[in-house]
């Protein structure tokens, strides 16, 4: 095991607000890893990090450096001394409870961490840029709750509770004018802020695990022939607008979603024997879709051929 322990520090791409670049920790065990977070070394340059040191260029080099070798140090002696270790949550939780590391972490704190850890996340498997602004639009959302008052700005993550989870449903209820659905949905990001907190181990448990989201019940209708016909046979000016028709034509025609019709290309379009097919990887199950391109999907496809190939590729 001693061989394998490997810890490493890199620099946060997003700056805080102040300007600075946070260092995070990493460690590494088994071909297995998990980050343990913010250390408490920020750079006013993110390039001053190179092979887990801090180079010259930075002014407080030599003290930065005799930090991260103390993390090391002390990661590598939570190991190798402090009894049996089984995983590398082992060894994380107690490195954070040698260190004392929830002590200055607000619910801020830990709200921008998650959601840099979300963002490369996402980054790795494609997720579509609404989404990822979506999780961008929540924590701004949480911040202008906070700044309510000087106390929630600063509020230790240890002291997310019932109180502060109801607090900032009244808020998007009330002052934002969301309807339930829509606060149920940032709520939702709330708690699991709070599920990273307990995994990074800043804090024991989730206090707001059991809090109820707001709820309405909504009907969904599904079109009918005679819609859909009507949709099918409409024509609009508006380039923006014939497009979002001619896509959800086509989802309707496919049944595929729409991040998929909007990954689809011309290598996902085969023909077998008479009959072309989409043949695509589905981008939320990962499961391949054989898919008959039946005639009106294919009249839609055909008639908007460049409009479809310059914005999505499909031809």
């Amino acid at each position: 095991m001693k061989e394998s322990v490997k810890v490493t520090f890199y620099v946060r791409r997003k700056q805080l607000k102040n300007g600075l670049y946070p260092l995070l920790m990493r460690i590494s065990f088994g071909g297995e890893r998990i980050t343990v977070g913010q250390i408490g070394i920020y750079l006013t340059d993110p390039t001053y990090l190179k092979s887990n040191q801090v180079t010259s260029d930075c002014p407080n080099c030599n003290e930065y450096n005799l930090q991260l070798m103390q993390e090391r140090v002390e990661v590598e002696r939570i190991a190798f001394e402090e009894g049996p270790i089984f995983s590398l949550d082992d060894i994380k939780k107690r490195y954070l409870l040698s260190k004392n590391k929830t002590k200055a972490l607000s619910i801020l704190d830990v709200y921008r961490e998650y959601l840099e850890v979300r963002q490369q996340e996402q980054e790795r498997t494609n997720v579509c840029k609404k989404t990822r602004n979506k999780w961008v639009n929540s924590l701004k959302l949480f911040e202008a709750f906070t700044q309510q008052s000087k106390k929630l700005s600063s509020l230790n993550i240890r002291n997310l509770t019932e109180d502060v989870f109801y607090g900032y449903e009244s808020y998007l209820l009330k002052t934002c004018g969301y309807e339930e659905n829509t606060a149920s949905k940032y709520l939702v990001y709330l708690k699991s802020v709070a599920n990273y907190a307990v995994e990074c181990s800043y804090i024991a448990y989730s206090k707001i695990a059991k809090c109820q989201l707001p709820k309405k019940e909504s009907t969904v209708a599904p079109l009918n022939a005679e819609e859909l016909k009507v949709l099918y046979n409409a024509r609009f000016e508006k380039k923006h607008l014939s497009m979002a028709q001619e896509m959800f034509l086509f989802a309707c025609f496919t049944g595929l979603s729409y991040c998929d019709v909007k990954s689809l290309t011309k290598g996902h379009i085969k023909k077998i024997g008479d009959t072309e097919f989409i043949i695509k990887d589905r981008l939320k199950t990962k499961v391949e879709s054989d898919i008959p391109l039946i005639a009106p999907a294919q009249f839609r496809s055909e008639e908007h051929t460049s409009e479809l190939q310059s914005r999505f590729g499909i031809s």
